[in-house]
């Protein structure tokens, strides 16, 4: 996927201190996340890609609402904090986007002026995130899914919503393999979460478990 040569800049990959972030993930955002005021009833949901990041959003959502799904607050549940605002449709081709440029609001602005409670997404790697939350300052929920499963909807994400790029299976799963896969390597992500799993502020939990 990263020779990939066609197609908008927002579907472009960058590589940013090492690791790979497809261009909707700006630079300034990845770097102010770690500097992020931190305020005690936050809840940081972070995730691998794929592994059921809005799915616990919703979960969380329902527990701050008291079961009333009308009153979830997803304000702040369109965007990774890392990424630009998603709620403005982004271009499918080349030309779409000459026409009409995306305009690339950093997400983690809107997240630092949101009211309290904040319910704030991630895909970062731990050393990614302000030292305030490794504190017990927030509480963390980390969501763990099986890797064959991560690879397999990330390829039907990114096939469906990019029919011109000329993606391979076989190149998608060579790239997961090989550690290329947005965000970085999953084994390294999900070990850095599982070894503060006993923390008080943390909470991890298996995406598959979520299904029983």
């Amino acid at each position: 996927m990263a020779d990939v040569k066609e197609g908008p800049s927002t579907s472009y990959r960058h590589n940013y201190q090492g690791i790979v972030y497809p261009n909707i993930c700006l630079d300034s955002s990845i770097e102010g996340t770690k500097s992020l005021e931190v305020r005690p009833d936050d809840v940081f949901i972070i995730t691998f890609p794929k592994s059921g990041t809005h799915w616990m959003s919703e979960i969380v959502g329902l527990i701050l609402s008291n079961g009333y799904s009308e009153k979830v607050d997803r304000s702040l549940l369109s965007s990774a904090i890392e990424m630009i605002d998603m709620d403005e449709k982004l271009p499918k081709t080349r030309e779409e986007e000459e026409q009409n440029p995306p305009k690339l609001t950093p997400f983690i602005d809107i997240i630092r002026k949101a009211p309290s409670p904040r319910t704030i997404l991630s895909h970062l790697r731990r050393d990614r995130f302000p030292q305030d939350i490794m504190l017990k300052k927030a509480k963390v929920i980390y969501v763990a899914r099986n890797p064959k499963d991560v690879t397999s909807s990330w390829f039907n994400m990114v096939t469906l919503n990019n029919k011109s790029l000329p993606i391979s299976w076989e190149e998608n799963f060579r790239v997961f393999l090989e550690g290329g896969m947005a965000w970085g390597p999953w084994p390294e992500h999900v070990k850095e979460f599982w070894e503060i799993r006993d923390e008080q502020n943390m909470l991890f939990l298996f995406y598959e478990d979520l299904l029983s």
